[in-house]
């Protein structure tokens, strides 16, 4: 059987975008990257993909004795499939913040480490390539992950540090606004935010792996999402006026990302885990879980050779966006984008390990 893709907007997406854009700006605007210099930029780190591989493989823990933690407080929610409310829960979590310049901050969130399956159930509607299949069992050490995705004003901050590979576009994107998260950004230069980043502060900060993605998008929940048996415009920043999950009625769709914990956390008090920008993961591309993940919590660095050869080097993107139906928000959704592109749906989540 021949390998198609499953691209990170379907053609239903792209008219819809189209759509949304209107007039002078378009869809090349909305989904192309505003600097001549990216594609020339992204070529050359292409070649120098094993250092990179080095550099995602290598993370010293950061120790957890040594920060100053701050505890806040949070409400879940658990909804039917009919998007009601049916349980509301007041969690807490730890955390400590990184100083970036100019009045911004970042705030990393403690993960205990766990087990869980991985993948979705023959049942879980949405998996109509079965890239989310087999399911796998993983167990992972506590690590930390930003409590938010990646901000238009911490971006600004770090793309301002000296060059460590190619050069960032400090206003990258199409949406605009400080707390609003950084979007149209590629997979290379999501890690040279990282690199900049871990030099600056001289702690090890990665993008997340796959499998520590959706374990702490999960946060010790088995249904479709984090708040329970489906999504509504209430939860989620999402294409929420076409295609219900499950009974839920169709709600209200903003065209555009929102500010960053605008919605609800999971009981790891994380936010925007689904929708608002999809996030990139530093696994490469495989088509499904067949073969040999890692069951530890790491990155699956190695390329799938069952893809067509210019797909080898895709990567991970998880979460969703403002512009996927529900079924693309679900905890255990895999998706795609090739690390050259810059897609005003995409963005990224920063994580460091912890020493326990």
């Amino acid at each position: 059987m021949n390998y198609s893709p499953n691209p990170l907007l379907n053609r239903r997406s792209l008219l819809k975008l189209a759509a949304l854009a209107g007039g002078s700006a378009g869809l090349a605007t909305l989904l192309s990257s505003r600097l001549s210099y990216s594609a020339d930029q992204n070529q050359a780190i292409a070649k120098n993909i094993e250092a990179i591989e080095e550099f995602l493989r290598q993370i010293r823990p950061v120790d957890s004795q040594n920060l100053q933690w701050t505890e806040y407080s949070f409400e879940t929610v658990t909804v039917d499939r009919r998007g009601q409310i049916i349980d509301r829960r007041q969690g807490s979590a730890r955390s400590w913040r990184e100083p970036l310049g100019n009045g911004s901050e970042l705030e990393m969130v403690a993960i205990p480490g766990g087990s869980f399956r991985r993948g979705s159930k023959n049942e879980e509607r949405g998996d109509h390539t079965s890239s989310e299949k087999p399911e796998n069992s993983l167990t992972t050490a506590a690590f930390f992950l930003s409590k938010y995705p990646i901000t238009q004003a911490q971006w600004r901050a770090i793309a301002q540090l000296p060059k460590i590979n190619l050069e960032l576009n400090p206003a990258p994107s199409f949406f605009q606004g400080d707390n609003l998260p950084v979007e149209r950004v590629s997979w290379y230069e999501a890690i040279e935010f990282c690199q900049r980043l871990s030099r600056a502060t001289g702690k090890d900060y990665r993008l997340a792996s796959e499998s520590r993605w959706e374990y702490a998008c999960r946060a010790g929940t088995t249904t479709p999402f984090y708040c329970g048996e489906t999504l509504t415009s209430e939860r989620a920043n999402y294409f929420a006026v076409y295609d219900p999950y499950a009974e839920e009625p169709a709600s209200a769709y903003l065209a555009r990302t929102t500010p960053v914990g605008s919605f609800a956390p999971n009981n790891f008090g994380l936010y925007d885990m689904h929708g608002n920008v999809g996030e990139w993961c530093a696994d490469s591309w495989h088509r499904n879980y067949e073969g040999t993940p890692p069951l530890d919590g790491s990155a699956w660095l190695d390329r799938d050779t069952r893809l067509q050869p210019r797909y080898r080097s895709a990567r991970l993107v998880r979460g969703g966006s403002w512009g996927d139906e529900a079924r693309h928000l679900r905890s255990a959704n895999r998706t795609f984008c090739l690390p050259d592109q810059h897609h005003s749906v995409l963005g990224l989540r920063v994580m460091a390990d912890s020493t326990g």
